[in-house]
């Protein structure tokens, strides 16, 4: 068995006995408790008001929402093979456990390791619920405690649950990203990012999935499983911030925190019908936030909330656009949440744009657009029609920009003996080979006409620097000639795949990874859900590739899906985004099914 295995192995029984031990706590209480019910059933703004008032404990805020997350657990394997298994983990919770600066090597038996590798592979096929959390939070009892005997002011997220995706960094945790190799790398403290949220009076709870490097949009990875769609639980729930979006989406949790490079945020909440915020970059800390592809600085990555409601959102980023934030990152934007700019209500002129020109779109995505544009001039805006200038470039930027260094940060995670996921094997061979391919040629024709070379990863950044700041300059120009204050856009080219699809059709990400390129802050609010008629119409566009084809095979079955529109504005126009969100909540009114 390699060293991967064994660590893998363990993990798994550690989180086994960690949900054991939160479900034995909560062992009395059960989803019908009046109380669990009345609290489940508060939007956000109502709930914050009553732990504000003391109406409510932020102690039995938290045990409510744990009782409800036991509910999108994976259920268990009905599997003889698996079934068989308990004799195997008992001998392998009996191994010593190993502690951060413990670097001995698990002796596991044969017998152990020929059923470890089904034990999982088995639990991946076969699962029924969400699989959307790693691992509870256990200290997050102490933490509600300690705030139930607050005398000081409440901060602005007084009690109020909120999880985490993985690769947050938090004291006494390790941050994999699906990654085995930092599976023993035990951290020494919270991100700068949790140290304001818990300053705000926050209770982290519950960890969430991700995919394997967070560079794919189907979450799943060999160390925590695959995560399904809470709307339907054969179809994917987006990524990276896919677990996020699921325990949001499933109403396990009121507010969580994902981050985007490409989509990461946004496409989850477009696939499980929720609401978040791509921030403008250095408006939220990166501080302790751990990402495999933190070597390149073209394309700047952002952590943001992800909610139910638009209102949510603003509240955690009037937390997180705060003197606490700046005081521990000093590289950030020190400008608070400008609360005049969010609550002004005068006619915008706004855009809008069925397509991005550059991949083909489901009509379920489309008609979201119009119902919105529709909605927004019949209170009063402005709407325009927008085409944003030559997306097909910017998506090789994109690549290029997060391959520049020819993958070799990534590779340096994803060591040979390690476990790979499917869908990131594929993902990273394809994005390395396109882009050594390029590189080569751009080489040649740089040799071919005497100019400097571009081979070192240096000249390559500087290559890129300037052709995207050309391209920067030409997208301002269209937008300011549309003379648009805002722009709705589709939030994704289609609503949620069904499992193992997203190959096929990852290059539907220029609808998203557009914005991380051009760094405007970009949000996603939902409007409506996919109707028989958008699926017809899907299936009769004109096929011009495999992508269309694959597009219509998609989206069969896709009735009830959540349906989004995506607001986008300029650079640290991050409160207009927010004011165009909640509008657009307002007026559409989308009701979740969930």
């Amino acid at each position: 068995m390699s060293s991967a295995e064994e660590k893998i192995a363990k993990r798994s029984l550690e989180r086994q006995a960690t949900f054991q031990k939160l479900e034995d706590k909560l062992a009395a209480l059960t989803s019908g408790d009046p109380q669990i019910k009345m609290i489940l059933q508060l939007k956000f703004m109502d709930l914050r008001d009553k732990l504000q008032k003391g109406e409510l404990k932020s102690v039995d805020v938290l045990r409510a929402y744990q009782v409800k997350q036991n509910a999108l657990k994976p259920s268990p394997v009905k599997n003889k093979q698996v079934m068989a298994l308990p004799s195997c983990s008992a001998k392998l919770m009996a191994l010593p456990s190993r502690s951060a600066n413990d670097q001995t090597t698990l002796e596991i038996s044969e017998e152990i390791r020929g059923t470890l590798h089904n034990e999982h592979t088995l639990a991946l096929e076969v699962q029924k619920r969400l699989n959307c959390v790693t691992e509870p939070i256990l200290e997050a009892e102490e933490i509600a405690a300690d705030l139930d005997n607050l005398e000081d002011k409440k901060g602005l997220l007084h009690g109020i649950p909120i999880s985490l995706k993985e690769n947050m960094e938090l004291k006494g945790y390790t941050s994999t990203a699906g990654l085995s190799c930092q599976l023993d790398v035990f951290l020494e403290a919270d991100s700068a990012l949790v140290q304001v949220l818990k300053a705000e009076g926050a209770v982290p709870f519950m960890r969430t999935n991700l995919p394997q490097t967070m560079l794919t949009i189907e979450s799943s990875n060999p160390i925590y499983g695959e995560v399904a769609n809470p709307y339907d639980q054969t179809r994917v729930p987006g990524g990276s911030s896919g677990g996020e979006g699921a325990l949001i989406g499933g109403g396990g949790s009121l507010l969580g925190i994902g981050n985007d490079i490409g989509g990461s945020l946004r496409i989850p909440a477009a696939l499980c019908g929720i609401c978040t915020l791509k921030a403008s970059s250095n408006r939220i800390t990166l501080d302790g936030t751990f990402a495999p592809t933190h070597g390149q600085n073209i394309v700047i990555p952002t952590n943001g909330p992800m909610a139910r409601d638009v209102d949510s959102l603003v509240v955690c980023l009037k937390a997180l656009f705060a003197e606490k934030s700046f005081t521990l990152d000093p590289y950030l934007y020190p400008a608070p949440f400008r609360n005049e700019i969010y609550e002004k209500r005068r006619p915008l002129t706004i855009g809008y744009s069925f397509s991005d020109g550059h991949k083909a779109i489901a009509e379920a995505c489309v008609r979201a657009v119009n119902l919105t544009k529709e909605t927004l001039e019949a209170v009063g805006h402005k709407l325009v029609p927008f085409c944003p200038p030559r997306v097909g470039l910017a998506m090789e930027l994109w690549l290029d920009a997060l391959f520049g260094d020819n993958g070799e940060e990534l590779l340096s995670y994803l060591t040979v003996r390690d476990w790979w996921d499917t869908n990131v094997k594929t993902r990273v061979c394809v994005h390395l080979v396109k882009f050594i391919v390029k590189f080569i040629i751009r080489n040649i024709l740089v040799i071919l006409s005497s100019l400097p070379s571009v081979c070192s990863s240096r000249n390559l950044k500087k290559y890129l620097s300037r052709v995207l700041q050309r391209y920067k300059t030409e997208f301002l120009k269209a937008w300011r000639e549309a003379n648009i204050d805002v722009l709705i856009y589709p939030a994704f080219a289609y609503t949620a795949l069904p499992m193992k699809m997203i190959n096929e059709l990852i290059s539907g990400i220029s609808y998203t990874a557009l914005w991380n390129l051009l760094d405007y802050p970009a949000g996603v609010v939902p409007v409506t859900k996919v109707t028989a008629d958008d699926v017809r119409n899907t299936l009769s566009i004109g096929e011009k590739g495999e992508f269309e084809k694959n597009l219509k095979k998609a989206t069969v079955g896709s009735e009830g899906l959540p349906a989004c529109v995506q607001c986008v504005g300029l650079p640290y126009s991050d409160e207009l985004v927010l004011r165009s969100m909640k509008e657009i909540e307002d007026n559409v009114k989308f009701e979740s099914s969930i």
